[in-house]
């Protein structure tokens, strides 16, 4: 028997008779808390409550093609009120006294298995369009977590290791514009880049940035350099150590001033020394000269 398609109206909408069937089969469905399938492929059994299982061939347009699609019109002129749209809203409640795995509001897996290459795969796609005033357009929000529960670890934003490309990066930023941190920025790598440099840090005007031994950035406020004049301020601690090596000293006036005490640390008679090397003899207790030949006491 034919089945007849006679146009039924319902709340001001027309229906065929087919539409009604199916808007009744999944009401039916949903009253029983069974899965609502779309699609002709066999389901894999997965536990949920709604199932797309469709097989698509060929060309798909210049759209290409969507499981679900939102093309809602929101219009209001309410004055009062709050007004906001979610395309979509994930509010799970997991409860009870079992050791659960996860609970994820948003889980994508694509599987690409072609033959050629694939311009792109993407988990999460976002760009907006906007021709009205936005105090904040933001592609991804995280916010802190709601009540009172004890977490051992609370992170905005989890990378795994990605090892598995040609180039990995964990996170990819094109262009010029500047990203923005407003904590501490934690590394156990290394700063990378031939144009890295810090423009702002906090420290002492002039003063020498340097690391110690564990990987912590010193600020040498009694280390200085200013306008080219090297300082050392600290009179009992500041030194400049050059052990088993020369330490060559040269200005535009050829010359070294000392404004209190030069001390030159007794010592044995250098063994290979140069024309003009100064010391001072703890055996004769007198400072020397090397004239190129010999050395000469200098008082």
């Amino acid at each position: 028997m034919a089945e007849l398609d006679i146009p039924i109206k319902a709340k001001g909408n027309t229906f065929t008779a087919k539409e009604l069937n199916e808007i009744v089969n999944v009401v039916n469905k949903v009253i029983n808390n069974e899965t609502l399938v779309k699609g002709d492929n066999e389901s894999s059994g997965d536990n949920s409550a709604i199932l797309i299982t469709r097989e698509l061939e060929g060309g798909l347009g210049s759209l290409g093609a969507h499981a679900l699609r939102d093309e809602t019109n929101y219009e209001s002129d309410a004055v009062e009120g709050l007004r906001g749209y979610a395309s979509f809203d994930s509010i799970p409640v997991v409860e009870g006294s079992s050791h659960f795995n996860h609970l994820h509001s948003f889980q994508s897996r694509p599987n690409f298995n072609g033959s050629d290459i694939i311009d792109a795969i993407r988990g999460f796609t976002y760009q907006s369009t906007i021709t009205g005033d936005v105090d904040y357009n933001q592609a991804i929000f995280i916010d802190d977590y709601l009540g009172t529960g004890s977490v051992n670890q609370n992170v905005g934003l989890y990378i795994k290791a990605l090892t598995k490309g040609n180039s990995n990066y964990a996170i990819f930023i094109e262009g010029s514009a500047p990203s923005f941190f407003g904590g501490n920025i934690q590394s156990n790598g290394t700063l990378q880049g031939a144009n890295a440099k810090l423009t702002s840090l906090n420290g002492s005007y002039g003063s020498i940035i340097s690391v110690d031994s564990s990987g912590n950035i010193l600020n040498n406020a009694n280390l200085t350099i200013i306008n080219g004049v090297l300082s050392l301020k600290n009179n009992t601690t500041s030194k400049i150590n050059a052990t088993n090596t020369e330490l060559d000293l040269d200005s535009v006036l050829k010359r070294i001033n000392v404004n209190d005490v030069l001390n030159l640390n007794p010592s044995s008679t250098p063994s290979s020394p140069k024309e003009g090397d100064l010391y001072f003899d703890s055996t004769t207790k007198k400072a020397r000269c090397y004239n190129g030949t010999t050395w000469n006491d200098l008082f």
